[in-house]
């Protein structure tokens, strides 16, 4: 239940498990193609990978930590080799999703957003500086959500 999944650290199968009906529900909507994802922590890259493999949406990455988003990136990679290894997914699959990222340095560059998740540390503070930030520059018809689980 997802009330469990607050409580512990989770499995990457499980963060792409539980983002999957949200990309669904985004991807469905057709005038959704390009998704931002702000904070590329577990949670965020798993919504990112999903977004871009399941969905093919663009998506683009922005993360204080340039680290975290080099090793979001790659941790992704080694997952869907793993599925490639696996028979899960073609080698062209993989190469079509990696190519649907593009790291972005700052907030104008998630203007062309349709769908922004931001994804920060659970500090109301550190959210409302993101929120502040996007609303200058997202575009007026894109939607903006939070991957909050306790504020």
């Amino acid at each position: 239940d997802s009330s469990s999944l607050l409580q512990r650290k989770c499995s990457p199968h499980e963060v792409r498990a539980a983002v999957r009906p949200l990309v669904r529900a985004v991807s469905s909507a057709q005038d959704v193609k390009t998704l931002g994802v702000v904070g590329v922590g577990q949670m965020g890259a798993g919504i990112a990978q999903v977004a871009a493999q399941v969905a093919k949406l663009q998506v683009l990455l922005m993360d204080g930590d340039r680290n975290k988003l080099e090793k979001s990136l790659k941790n992704i990679d080694t997952l869907l080799e793993k599925n490639v290894a696996k028979g899960r997914l073609t080698r062209e699959e993989k190469d079509q999703t990696m190519s649907r990222f593009s790291v972005v340095r700052d907030y104008e560059e998630l203007g062309g957003a349709d769908f922004i998740v931001e994804g920060v540390a659970e500090a109301e503070e550190v959210k409302a500086k993101v929120y502040q930030a996007l609303n200058a520059f997202v575009a007026q018809h894109a939607i903006m959500a939070t991957n909050t689980s306790s504020i």
